[in-house]
Parts: structure tokens; C-alpha cells; sequence
């Protein structure tokens, strides 16, 4: 048995073989979100790192040739709103985009931001027919059916300069598996490796084929037990505290996310239902990769918002923690984003507390107004 040791972290590398085996899946197999409502098992991942830090073009590319092995069609590089809708015609609505580098297709320039609201239609489009009307000349293309996932990644550099800010406010960004990685945990090189062990890419292939083939067609069945944990679960995620408004369209997706994210644990597993565990599992995932967004947008300035930006690092302290932080604690963690450290900490701290959006914590016996507080909650 050959040992393959790839750079890119295993996140990333989850996310594309989740992407893949969603495309391969397609619309064949869909789970209830409720009457009339269905959850295709389709996905779509935007891997974020520094440059060069985490080798994400080095491994996604490994999850595109495991693709063509598979038989996906696959579309790479830039792409126009119009190119991409004569590409999906061609293919009979089914296409893997592949970006390796985001910027190349999204940004401010007029010829990119159109690209903008098709693929934003086009993404989790579902099984209802897509149209589209071309700007020269005003063309109608119309696809039949929508099976489009996608797999893009990019430096988190380019976010603050290049990203139209109707993609957050559009919807767009809610549409990836949005996972942003500082750093690599495996350093690996080996100058007399040879080959590109062509034979292990075609056996994933093939044993992605004969997990997507034993899928049910139509509906996949959902335990008892997982539909009584998922509607206790739901409202609670309904109302959850969003500490930034770019997070909202993300945790309304989360409920959909995670039904497709089990179907395919399942079907990595070869079962045919939805079980309260794999929901479980999926819930896990997205909570883990969901923070790593944070980190993210700490790099971007695209939210019109009429707090400082040191209100919102604050903020999503609270996100990270869930709803409540220690002072000391929270203290630490934002400090260094503060010129004048502690001082303007503290500030930040009492504008937010008078805006009412966060409140101080303290022992029964302490007085509401002592400083400093044991801890802090976010109310609302």
C-alpha cells in the first residue's frame, strides 16, 4: 500500500470530496425540509488560507481528477454569467466549477460583478429550470435543470479590495462551505517521488461510484429519531444571536446544510437513510468550520456597520464562545487588535454594553456597575 502525504489541510480536503460526491449524487437523491421543500445533497466549498500557506490548489486539484475519473463534468479557470450558462446548457445542467483562484472570476470590475447574481441563482438552484438573459443581445438561455456545485479558493488578501459587496448582501457567500485555515499541519517533501499513482485516483473514483449508485432514487428516509432531535433542535437555531450581520444568511442556511452534509456521511457509509447521528455529525462539522469564517472576514471592511472594527472583533469573540465570555479571557483575546491596548478595550466594552448589545455578568453579591465584570453576555 502506497503512502500519499498531500500539504493541504484535511478540512480542505473533506470539503472537496464532499463537493464531488454531492455533484455525482446530483438531483437523483433529495431529503425533505419540509412539504414542498426539498434538500439536494449538492455542496459548495470556498477554501481560504494565506498564500502559499496551506497548498489549496495543490490539493483540490487531486478532488478534480477524482471527478474526471468519476465521470463529473468539470468546468476550470474563469468563466463569464454567460459562458457559465451555455457550459451548464451543454452539459445538461450538470457541472463541477472549479476556481482556483477566486479572483479571477468574482471582483469589482463591471464583466465580473455580472457574474455575481447568476451563479448566485444558479448555486442550490434545486430541480427547477434556470434562465438566464445574456446583456449582448439579449439572449434567453434557458436550462432544463440545475446541477451545479462548485469548488473555489482564494487568500483571505483579496477579500477587502476585490469582493463586490453584493456578494454578502446577495446571498452568495451563504452558498459555500466558507473554511478559512491560518496554517498547514503536515510538512511534506520528497524529491525522488515519482509517478502520479494514477491507479489510486481511479480506485477513489470507482469507490465513489458505487457509493453514489446504491443511493435511493427520490426521497432518503429520515429516522423518527432524527426527525424529533431535528425539530427540537430548529427553532433554537432560528432564534440564535447573530453578533454580526454577515453571519446571517449562513446560520439560515444551517438547517439545509446540515441535511445535505448527512446525506453524505451516509453515504460515505453506505446507509440509506438519515440517521440522528449522521445529523449530529454534520451539526459538528458546520459548527466547526463555521468560527473559521470570522477569521475570514476580520480581514475584510465590506459590512456598512456604525461600529469601529474593534467592536466588532469583540463581537465575534462572542460568536466564537457562544453567547458569553469571560472578562479576562475576552480581554486577552482582543487586546492586540488595540493600539492603546487596554484602554481602548474598555472602551469598546462600555459603547457596546450602551448600545445594548452586550451585558455584564457578575457574582450575586457584586454590585451591576463594578469593574471589571466577572463576565460578558451577548443580548441579542
Amino acid at each position: 500500500m502506497v503512502e500519499i502525504r498531500n500539504e493541504m489541510p484535511l478540512p480542505f480536503h473533506f470539503l472537496c470530496a464532499s463537493v464531488v460526491m454531492g455533484q455525482m449524487l446530483g438531483l437523483r437523491t433529495w431529503a425533505a425540509m419540509n412539504v414542498g421543500v426539498k434538500a439536494f445533497p449538492n455542496i459548495n466549498a470556498l477554501l481560504v488560507s494565506p498564500a502559499g500557506r496551506c497548498r489549496r490548489g495543490e490539493g483540490s486539484k487531486l478532488a478534480i481528477k477524482v471527478a474526471r475519473y468519476a465521470n463529473v463534468n468539470v468546468f476550470e479557470g474563469k468563466i463569464t454569467g454567460e459562458g457559465l450558462a451555455d457550459e451548464l446548457n451543454d452539459m445538461g445542467g450538470d457541472l463541477l466549477l472549479y476556481v482556483e483562484e477566486l479572483s479571477t472570476m468574482f471582483g469589482k470590475r463591471e464583466h465580473q460583478k455580472a457574474v455575481i447574481p447568476f451563479i448566485t441563482k444558479a448555486l442550490l438552484r434545486g430541480d427547477g429550470p434556470l434562465e438566464e438573459r445574456t446583456r449582448m443581445g439579449g439572449r434567453r438561455i434557458t436550462v432544463s435543470k440545475c446541477n451545479l456545485s462548485m469548488i473555489g479558493t482564494t487568500a483571505p488578501e483579496w477579500f477587502p479590495t476585490a469582493m463586490p459587496e453584493e456578494a454578502y448582501s446577495g446571498g452568495l457567500m451563504s452558498r459555500y462551505f466558507t473554511c478559512y485555515l491560518a496554517d498547514r499541519d503536515v510538512h511534506c517533501i520528497d524529491l525522488e517521488a515519482q509517478g502520479d499513482y494514477e491507479h489510486i485516483w481511479v480506485g477513489m473514483a470507482s469507490e465513489l461510484l458505487e457509493l453514489t449508485k446504491a443511493m435511493p432514487d427520490g426521497q432518503m428516509m429520515v429516522d423518527k429519531e432524527a426527525n424529533k432531535w431535528v425539530q427540537e433542535w430548529y427553532p433554537t437555531n432560528q432564534k440564535e444571536v447573530v453578533s454580526d450581520a454577515r453571519m446571517a444568511p449562513h446560520i439560515e442556511r444551517r438547517p439545509a446544510n446540515m441535511t445535505r452534509l448527512a446525506m453524505l456521511l451516509a453515504c460515505s457509509a453506505g446507509e440509506q437513510a438519515i440517521t440522528k447521528n449522521r445529523l449530529e455529525q454534520a451539526l459538528d462539522i458546520i459548527k466547526w468550520i463555521e468560527p473559521t469564517i470570522f477569521n475570514m472576514y476580520d480581514a475584510t471592511d465590506e459590512m456598512q456597520s456604525y461600529m469601529s472594527k474593534g467592536e466588532l472583533r469583540i463581537l465575534g469573540e462572542f460568536a466564537r464562545n457562544g453567547g458569553e465570555v469571560d472578562h479576562k479571557k475576552l480581554c486577552r483575546s482582543v487586546s492586540k487588535h488595540f493600539d492603546r491596548g487596554m484602554k481602548e478595550v474598555k472602551l469598546a466594552l462600555e459603547g457596546l454594553e450602551e448600545k445594548e448589545f452586550i451585558e455584564r455578568v457578575g457574582q450575586a453579591f457584586m454590585s451591576p456597575n463594578v469593574w471589571p465584570p466577572r463576565a460578558w453576555r451577548l443580548k441579542r
